[in-house]
């Protein structure tokens, strides 16, 4: 013989379901400060890596330009030009 159970409805289950989802500032906070160490050991790593690799890599410097062939209409602007 099988029982079931239904889960308690009205807004107490409503306010108990929310309490399990939410996670409080606090708590992050808490656990943030207990691994700083590690947040900065690994923040410090990868800033050396990316100095290491910029580096190494060879200097490149690229632009580009785009000519147009002048207008030949009579505007005021190509009056006030010549």
């Amino acid at each position: 013989m099988s029982t079931l159970i239904h889960p308690p409805e009205g807004e107490a289950a409503m306010h108990g379901a929310k309490e399990k989802d939410e996670i409080s500032l606090l708590d992050v906070l808490i656990v943030l400060a207990e691994r700083k160490r590690l947040i900065f050991w690994v923040t410090g790593i990868f800033a050396v890596l990316a100095a290491i690799a910029s580096s190494l890599l060879p200097t490149r410097y690229t632009a580009s330009v785009t000519l147009l062939p002048p207008q030949q209409n009579s505007s005021i602007g190509a009056t006030l030009a010549s």
